[in-house]
């Protein structure tokens, strides 16, 4: 039961980055009208909000994966991999929220560390 809930809480976290990235993108192009782009600016928002609470959570459900184990243990390799993409992505993540609340005009480095982000979660 639990490798059924995690499977699905990963396809439904990749999916939501995916949906940010493609909310984000649509903002950007120039034919969409002031209310459009402030509701894809308010799905965005709400999604970017939603992933980190689902990053929190998963990152949590794993640490007491890890008590567990042992972290002195022979860990998987699967499983390296996945704490360091939660160790780089979460500065990463925080970057990127604190350029968009302090750095308003910085649309280029937005785009590219939320398409980072992107890449970084569907390995």
């Amino acid at each position: 039961m639990l490798n059924i809930s995690t499977i699905v809480a990963g396809i439904v976290f990749v999916t939501l980055a995916a949906a940010n990235v493609v909310a984000m993108l649509e903002v950007s192009q120039p034919s969409r009208s002031a209310a459009t782009r402030n509701r894809l600016i308010a799905a965005h928002r709400l999604g970017g909000y939603l992933f980190v609470i689902l990053l929190c959570i998963m990152a949590y459900s794993m640490s007491q994966r890890l008590v567990g184990v042992g972290i002195t243990g022979h860990l998987p390799t699967h499983l390296v991999l996945h704490i360091v993409l939660v160790l780089v992505l979460v500065p990463v993540l925080f970057l990127k929220i604190l350029i968009a609340r302090r750095y308003k005009q910085s649309h280029s480095s937005l785009k590219a560390l939320g398409i980072a982000i992107f890449v970084m979660c569907t390995l």
